[in-house]
């Protein structure tokens, strides 16, 4: 990939990838455009809650990150793999915001995250859980993960600006006593990843602020959305 208008290559100016393989399998049958007409009561399903609806997974070696792109990981993602598989359908008749309403209300809809792995020195993460959408349309995660290179990611990352000093400090003073070394001297945590009201936490530590996601260019509704069946205190 060349910047527009650069006619000549040079260092550090392309993204370079040795292997990329995805692949996608959707396990429903095209509905009917009768099943488009109209949505379901309330409180009845459309039929798919709960069944595994599409399937995909993703292989990635060496990306080589252009210099202009600057990440405190640095430029070389070494190794990341994704295996999902979605719960519930989502509508293909309708806007994306709409659709991902429909699909987190009539269908249950979630992913399930097998497995995730990520090696982007000095970071490395081997993941499983469940992704979902908040009442915000804002994702939610709870994962099952052990991470490598954690304190030097978190050393990096407050250095560049993601992570407030106040949880950096945090994170360094609690998860220390909650890793475990090798005999080879690396350190390893094994912990909860989740994700609860844009805040990414590790353990019992939130850690960064995510921004909002505008799906289809819209803005998430204001405030926080009360679902039917919700417990208020």
């Amino acid at each position: 990939l060349r910047p527009a208008g650069q006619r000549t290559e040079t260092p550090g100016s392309v993204l370079t990838l040795e292997h990329l393989r995805a692949d996608w399998q959707s396990l429903e049958e095209t509905p009917p455009a009768s099943a488009f007409a109209t949505r379901p009561a309330d409180g009845e399903s459309n039929g798919t809650a709960g069944r595994i609806t599409q399937t995909a997974s993703l292989t990635l070696r060496t990306l080589i990150l252009p210099a202009w792109v600057q990440t405190p990981l640095g430029q070389t993602l070494r190794a990341a793999e994704a295996e999902v598989r979605m719960l519930g359908s989502l509508p293909r008749h309708l806007p994306l915001y709409d659709g991902l309403m429909l699909w987190r209300d009539d269908s249950d809809g979630s992913l399930e995250v097998p497995r995730l792995f990520l090696d982007w020195e000095p970071l490395a993460i081997g993941a499983a859980g469940t992704v979902a959408l908040d009442g915000r349309l804002q994702p939610t995660a709870v994962m099952n993960a052990q991470i490598q290179g954690f304190f030097q990611a978190v050393d990096r990352m407050e250095a560049a600006g993601m992570v407030q000093p106040s949880h950096a400090t945090l994170a360094r003073v609690v998860l220390q006593a909650m890793s475990r070394r090798s005999a080879s001297g690396v350190s390893t945590l094994s912990l909860p990843l989740t994700v609860e009201n844009q805040t990414l936490s590790v353990g019992p530590v939130p850690l960064v602020i995510l921004p909002d996601i505008h799906w289809s260019g819209r803005p998430p509704p204001p405030g926080r959305e009360i679902r039917p069946g919700e417990r208020i205190d």
